[in-house]
């Protein structure tokens, strides 16, 4: 710690190199304490949603007494200045500061590995036993990956005192021996018994040395955001955006429920589909001059590519970056619709893709299963995903340990299966309806796309974007079937109308006109082009935001009356090697980033809720425009007016930025894949 006078404090524990577990002394707890929880001092952290609880796990209720009101946080506040700018505390301090504090995480890292290669030696083991090094793949240390060093930095501390109480001079000093000169054990310099020992040799220290000057500019980095942030009008949204990090703390601390009998059965599912679709694939490659196929356990080989490409001759529309040619989910939806129906080529792809399927729907339950944690009803098991509320440049939240934003409901392949509620808890799920095609809708003012959100039962479009774009793109053959509803889809459910699905995927999430990636998607040339022509607003709504973005460098958020009504949070958008913005992205970052503050904004006014009607339910996850609750169980849905106040309270929350919102209601009493 350092007040703003620069007196700095810390506390160092010794750690147990067998067991790596700190052994705190409990007079150091009680004034770590005393010391953090002064009443009415304001603090300032970067990263405060890692570092309370990290100190909740030494000092047990420690979060629940935080003051949240009285932090300031420089992780929160770099983001909102420049979110597409490095964000961590060494980058914010050489940006804002122009001090350059890693030469001593540098140093740090120097010790640590060197201290890691000591450990290891026979000498050492011999001497000192065999300590617990960090490795990746420990069961107990899941977040282990390529950077181990990392968890290892307080060997050299460690060592400096294991080799200390092993030497001589320490010997001397324990029998009370003077020592007239200074003597040197194992190269490193001693000093008299009347002087401390500490800090004379290079690794005593090393890791304060490092940490110290975390906190020394904390200060100064956070009056240097606070100043930019007022020059700029950012102030009460910084404030309002602070408000997300006790409830992200508070959600993870509670972690997700998880049911083990669950996961094996979809482990074993998913594992017999891949293997019987790798097989199928093999065995279509054999009738290949018998061609040996190595199937990757993910993405593209040598292999792989020489077959597909070489020798069943098939050819890709797209190209990498690279020039070779592309098999993503674009492609392969290309050759699903194009290649001879029963041929072997499209049966390879059909089983590529299923086993591809069934391999990703793996590798997140094997992800599930290195982080969950048993709970205390049997075969129920938590997760406590870390989510980032600045791991994008966008306002889109990140998350690992494990990935919680991209838990798959792909039919088939749904892994909510595996999540949901304890035995006498029940989950709900609130989702806003269509929320990244209502935005644009709406603050362009393009009246056929609205009628499409207030008029969802009326011909000829009855509520589907899908079928507006229909309308344009196959004319021929959408009017005839105009005024009857489903007709289309029931006629074109496997070619046009899952034609006209992809594109809309496409071009919502960023295919550039004149690519070719939405006009493939939708099998028709100009597609892009045509639907952009019909929409006219859309379209200059879209040029709007990519000349602000070539101009500032950044697109805004729809300003939220009730907290800025002048502007909104700025989003920036990175630049070509020719200094232009992609055009695919103002609009997008625009829309995404309106969504997840107008989420944002929901989470605080339902927790708001939940605490004034002193409800025993909580946020469980949020996953993009989705919130899913945990409530206790009541008959009969007897909950259900609690959720039709929330959902009320949610959509609420589009007349801060001018946009109607609605939101749909599910009920999951057994699983999250299951709804009624």
């Amino acid at each position: 710690m350092c007040d703003d006078n620069d007196n700095q404090t810390y506390w160092e524990a010794d750690v147990d190199p067998f067991t790596r577990k700190p052994l705190w002394d409990s007079s150091d707890l009680r004034s770590i304490r005393k010391t953090i929880l002064v009443p009415g001092e304001m603090k300032i952290i970067h990263n405060e949603k890692f570092d309370v609880p990290m100190l909740d796990n030494i000092l047990p209720g420690l979060m629940d007494e935080w003051p949240w009101d009285y932090t300031h946080d420089t992780l929160i506040s770099g983001h909102l200045i420049n979110s597409n700018e490095p964000h961590d505390l060494t980058s914010q301090v050489l940006i804002h500061l122009g001090l350059n504090i890693k030469p001593v995480e540098d140093k740090l890292h120097e010790a640590t590995a060197a201290a890691r290669r000591m450990c290891r030696t026979k000498a050492f083991i011999a001497q000192f036993g065999q300590w617990r090094i960090a490795e990746k793949g420990e069961e107990d240390l899941p977040s282990a990956k390529d950077a181990t060093w990392q968890f290892d930095t307080f060997l050299p501390r460690m060592v400096a005192k294991y080799q200390w109480e092993a030497s001589d001079a320490y010997t001397a000093l324990e029998n009370r021996q003077p020592l007239s000169i200074i003597e040197k054990s194992n190269g490193w310099e001693w000093r008299p018994p009347s002087e401390v020992y500490e800090g004379y040799h290079p690794w005593w220290t090393v890791l304060s040395e490092y940490a110290n000057p975390d906190s020394g500019v904390l200060c100064y980095l956070a009056k240097a955001h606070h100043k930019c942030l007022h020059a700029n009008d950012l102030w009460s949204i910084y404030l309002e955006r602070m408000k997300l990090v006790p409830q992200l703390c508070a959600m993870e601390s509670r972690g997700a429920t998880l049911h083990q009998g669950r996961m094996t059965e979809l482990e074993e599912r998913f594992t017999k589909a891949s293997e019987a679709a790798g097989r199928l694939c093999k065995n279509i490659a054999s009738r290949y001059d018998n061609y040996k196929l190595e199937l990757p356990k993910n993405g593209m080989n040598n292999s792989l590519r020489g077959f597909l490409f070489d020798t069943m001759r098939l050819e890709s529309p797209i190209k990498t970056d690279s020039g070779a040619p592309s098999f993503d989910k674009n492609v392969i939806e290309h050759f699903m619709l194009t290649l001879p129906t029963k041929s072997k080529e499209l049966t390879f792809v059909e089983k590529l893709r299923e086993k591809r399927s069934a391999d990703t729907a793996l590798g997140y339950l094997t992800s599930y299963r290195k982080y969950m944690l048993p709970d205390e009803v049997m075969d129920f098991y938590l997760i406590h995903s870390k989510v980032n509320p600045t791991g994008t440049a966008t306002l889109r939240n990140s998350s690992q340990d494990p990935n919680s934003q991209q838990v798959s409901k792909k039919e088939g392949f749904n892994l909510r299966y595996v999540f949901g509620p304890l035995p006498g808890r029940e989950w709900w799920s609130i989702d806003y309806d269509n929320l990244e095609l209502r935005i644009p809708a709406y603050e362009s003012g393009e009246r056929v796309m609205i009628d499409i959100f207030e008029k969802p039962n009326d011909a000829p479009y009855f509520g589907s974007y899908h079928l507006l774009n229909a309308s344009i793109v196959y004319p021929d053959l959408f009017w005839p079937l105009a005024e009857k509803k489903g007709a289309f889809k029931e006629k074109y459910g496997s070619t046009y109308y899952q034609w006209i699905k992809n594109f809309d995927f496409a071009d919502q999430y960023g295919a550039m006109l004149g690519s070719g990636t939405a006009d493939l998607a939708a099998h028709k040339p100009g597609a892009q082009a045509m639907v952009q022509a019909r929409l006219k607003e859309k379209n200059k709504l879209n040029n709007k935001y990519i000349d602000l973005a070539n101009k500032w460098g950044f697109v805004e958020t729809i300003p939220d009356i009730e907290v800025n009504p002048r502007r909104g949070y700025p989003v920036y958008c990175s630049r070509s090697k020719w200094g232009r913005v992609s055009p695919t992205i103002p609009l997008n970052y625009h829309v995404q980033s309106t969504a997840c503050w107008i989420k944002m904004r929901a989470m605080f006014k339902v927790e708001e809720y939940l605490r004034a009607n002193k409800l025993d339910a909580y946020i469980i996850l949020e996953i993009h425009d989705e919130l899913i609750f945990d409530f206790p169980f009541v008959k009969d849905k007897g909950n259900l007016h609690h959720l039709n106040a929330i959902r009320k309270i949610m959509a609420s929350l589009g007349d801060c930025v001018g946009i109607p919102l609605t939101c749909g209601l599910s009920y999951h009493p057994h699983n999250w894949a299951q709804a009624s």
